[in-house]
């Protein structure tokens, strides 16, 4: 009888797994299937079920959001916040606070709103007529000025000195004086004031004043008839002045004596004869009796001059203007003993408060009279 062959104890060796399938499933677009789970079969393992919010415990409310996050406003006032702050607090108008500090009002109005959101705090009591401190803002004062005080001694003892502040000014002239006294002196103003830029606003004797008071400029160099409370008005060197005309004129009509006008023409800038008076007011009492047959009003100086060069009539002009034509016989001085000298102004508005800035600028034009 054959002996059945007994059985092993040796487990048979495992079939070596295929690996092709698997790798044409990592390519396959088919739909992925778990072999321990094969209840998955709609989306790969890293597409996860949309998280759900938790059930939030009973008295705990959703926090806010944060307002200082979501202005993005710094964590502590600036140095531009509380200087525009004190300076408003000095002058009580956001206009010369603006001015004073060289911004755009719209700055100032923003600087201020940041800062009392900062502090949480209304600092300042606006109408449209008046502002006014509040009492949190009355007291930040004495703290504010200490902080910018400790921010300059921050800089002084690093050894860095903060750059000096630009500043910028608009003078109003007229355009004789513009083109032939004040323009050529501001490349010198450049080099011996770098911190202060100064422009230039051409219009006649009148419109500048209209202008300075409106707020429109700054300053402006105003005649001697200046009479304005509202104004502060610093002499400048005198002016003198020469009634002048050309030989063509005074050869068909002499002019000697003051009866001798009665038959020329006057030429002036207006019909207040802001040019004629100051002569009048330095001749002798013989010739203050003296009327023009004929008065043209031109407006501007340099429409005298160029009037009077033609023939036209008998001027009274500043001696720089008319010194070349003199010298040249293109014009005629008539009662050359009469020179008047008038002191031109310079004015700025009682309330600026950038006084410093108004007294460098009369000084430097104290400094470099007109002199032709």
């Amino acid at each position: 009888m054959p002996r059945r062959p007994r059985p092993s104890s040796r487990t048979p060796p495992s079939p070596t797994p295929d690996l092709a399938p698997r790798a044409s499933r990592a390519t396959s677009s088919a739909p992925w299937t778990s072999p321990r789970r094969p209840w998955a079969t709609t989306s790969p393992p890293s597409a996860l079920p949309a998280a759900r919010a938790l059930p939030r415990p009973p008295g705990r409310t959703a926090p806010s959001p944060s307002p200082r996050a979501a202005t993005e406003l710094p964590l502590s006032p600036t140095v531009d916040q509380l200087k525009t702050f004190l300076t408003i607090a000095e002058t009580l108008s956001f206009r010369s606070a603006a001015r004073a500090l060289v911004v755009a009002p719209a700055v100032v109005s923003e600087r201020v709103r940041q800062l009392e959101a900062v502090l949480g705090a209304p600092l300042f009591r606006r109408t449209t007529r008046s502002v006014a401190l509040t009492p949190q803002g009355q007291a930040l004062i004495p703290y504010a000025r200490r902080a910018v005080e400790a921010m300059l001694d921050c800089a002084h003892a690093a050894g860095e000195r903060l750059p000096a502040p630009r500043a910028e000014l608009t003078l109003g002239v007229e355009a004789e004086a513009a083109a032939r006294w004040i323009a050529p002196l501001l490349s010198r103003w450049a080099r011996l004031r770098p911190d202060l830029t100064v422009h230039l606003h051409v219009a006649d004797h009148d419109a500048l004043h209209a202008s300075l008071v409106r707020q429109q400029i700054d300053a402006a160099v105003l005649g001697p008839t200046l009479r304005d409370p509202r104004l502060l008005a610093v002499p400048l060197v005198g002016l003198s002045w020469r009634m002048v005309a050309a030989p063509s004129l005074l050869h068909r009509h002499a002019l000697r004596v003051a009866d001798d006008a009665a038959s020329l023409t006057l030429l002036d800038r207006s019909t207040a004869l802001p040019c004629l008076r100051p002569w009048l007011d330095a001749a002798p009492a013989r010739l203050r009796e003296v009327r023009f047959g004929r008065v043209l009003h031109l407006g501007s100086l340099a429409a005298i001059e160029r009037v009077a060069l033609e023939g036209g009539g008998v001027a009274v002009l500043p001696s720089p203007m008319v010194a070349r034509h003199l010298e040249a016989g293109a014009l005629k001085a008539v009662f050359a003993a009469v020179q008047p000298s008038t002191a031109q102004h310079f004015a700025a508005r009682l309330d600026d408060p950038r006084r410093p800035l108004h007294e460098a600028l009369s000084a430097l034009l104290r400094e470099s009279p007109w002199t032709g």
